[in-house]
């Protein structure tokens, strides 16, 4: 399957998708600060990882795997945490699981 950009090339984009709070994906990094923006590219492991950490670092994903074997309960209880960890720091950034 062949995807074609939207756009031509050299046009300008004029659709930016926004976020609930109306602010592009643009607008929210360039309100970041460099210490942000380089959080957001780390992705912890989940057991060196607590919820304070993710909320006080804005961490842009976790990483986990199948030891210890949650039951499928736990681990929507674990990715519910982590995520709320992530949406009351101070960037308000959800992070990727």
């Amino acid at each position: 399957m062949l995807i074609l950009p939207s756009v031509a090339i050299g046009q300008e984009r004029t659709d930016t998708l926004k976020t609930e709070s109306g602010l592009s994906a643009e607008e929210i990094c360039s309100q970041l600060t460099l210490e942000e923006k380089a959080s957001q590219m780390v992705q912890g492991a989940y057991y060196n990882l607590s919820t304070s950490d993710m909320k006080n670092n804005c961490y842009g994903s976790v990483l986990s795997y199948g030891y210890p074997c949650f039951s499928h309960s736990e681990w929507m209880t674990f990715v519910r945490d982590y995520q709320e960890a992530a949406l009351s720091n101070s960037t308000g950034i959800p992070f990727i699981y």
